[in-house]
């Protein structure tokens, strides 16, 4: 694959929370697109005010007028804070009254800067003004046992994922299928057409029984394929992720153009499964014997394994309709996984190494937004400039 090398190395933290005009870039070929060695602004502290304080931000993103909101799942919150990184205020708390939430999976922004907020356990989605204020709550039923809302488009209607499942019965061991079907649905929780059927995924699920006491658990195929997934305003990327090549859907599931790139498989070699068992086996080395770790080693033992290696793992759409793509890096390797970066009609346009330990959630003209965590896993959110051909 002929790619633009271009990296970004995590060099310090701004010292306010003011977004700088003079960033200073990394870049190993100028035709690609840069960005900055530091952050411009950073949200999150290790010790201070509650409102600084992250645990298991979800989503953020930036707003026009330079507005931040992020989700903190420790509290459920939504938070709103200037473009300066100064908290303004938040909403919504733990519960489960009106504008409360249980466990926020996911946000997102649609027309008018008015917010969606799905809550997984309550299959609840929540509208909220652009200040945060309660619009609507509506429940998804209908839709089988915990549906899962992976986007929305611009006009409010939600992309919902739901999985059927195949093979092997409930209280015993072996491999089964999962076909997952993506559906739009309205804003107020009608079911209307479905967008796409992904190719079933084979899973292995592990059934331990000791005396009276039963475990079950279910692991993916090793390095199964899996569906990608990115709105882009009245549009939809969606596609495989072992084929570089996603569909361009319409809000209502027609084919508008296909975005594809050149490239010949990976085949998964022993090598690689040997670097995936040792990185596992030594993540768990101090874990103390239990019912969970023995289900988790029979799953792990037992699943299934692809031939080929995904190409990427996750897909961001920019405001300008870029598509960026995380690569699936290669078990072993010393090379840390790349974005590649494609204008929505196909043209490359390079590829960048993100900050180490830095999660972009999202992408606009002039920055990257997303999670960072350091070697004490405090999580902050963080904002680089980055400059685009």
């Amino acid at each position: 694959m002929a790619t633009f090398a271009i990296a970004a190395a995590l060099t310090g933290c701004a010292g306010d929370n003011a977004p700088s005009t003079e960033a200073a870039f990394t870049v190993r070929d100028s035709a690609g697109i840069r960005i900055a060695d530091s952050p411009a602004l950073q949200i999150g502290l290790a010790d201070g005010a509650p409102e600084y304080l992250l645990s298991g931000v979800v989503s953020a993103l930036r707003r026009a007028d330079g507005t931040i909101v992020l989700v903190n799942n420790g509290s459920q919150e939504i938070r709103f804070y200037d473009g300066e990184g100064r908290h303004l205020r938040s909403v919504g708390g733990r519960g489960g009254g009106p504008g409360e939430f249980q466990q926020i999976f996911w946000v997102g922004e649609i027309h008018g800067d008015s917010l969606l907020v799905y809550d997984s356990p309550a299959q609840r989605v929540t509208t909220l003004s652009p200040e945060g204020d309660l619009v609507r709550a509506v429940t998804l039923d209908g839709f089988g046992t915990f549906p899962h809302i992976h986007s929305a488009f611009q006009d409010g209607s939600l992309i919902v994922r739901t999985d059927e499942s195949a093979g092997v019965d409930e209280g015993t061991s072996g491999v089964r299928s999962i076909t997952t079907i993506y559906q739009r649905v309205s804003p107020t929780g009608e079911a209307l057409e479905v967008l796409h059927v992904a190719q079933p995924q084979r899973q292995y699920q592990a059934v331990v029984q000791s005396g009276e006491i039963s475990g079950m658990t279910v692991v993916p195929e090793l390095f199964g394929a899996s569906t990608i997934v990115a709105p882009a305003g009245d549009s939809l990327f969606i596609g495989r992720n072992d084929r570089y090549d996603l569909a361009i859907l319409s809000a209502n599931g027609d084919l508008r153009g296909r975005l594809r790139y050149a490239i010949e498989p990976r085949p998964v070699t022993e090598a690689m499964v040997t670097a995936t068992e040792r990185a596992r086996a030594e993540a768990n080395a101090s874990a103390p014997p239990s019912m969970g770790q023995t289900l988790m080693d029979e799953a792990m033992r037992n699943r299934p394994r692809a031939d080929v290696l995904p190409f990427f793992m996750r897909a961001l759409v920019d405001r300008a309709g870029n598509v960026w793509l995380q690569e699936h890096g290669v078990p072993g390797a010393d090379a840390p996984p790349q974005w590649v970066v494609f204008e929505s009609g196909g043209r490359l346009l390079g590829s960048l190494q993100m900050p180490e330990r830095f999660t972009p959630r999202y992408i606009d003209d002039q920055y990257v937004l997303g999670v960072s965590r350091d070697e004490f896993d405090v999580e902050r959110v963080q904002l680089y400039p980055i400059e685009k051909p």
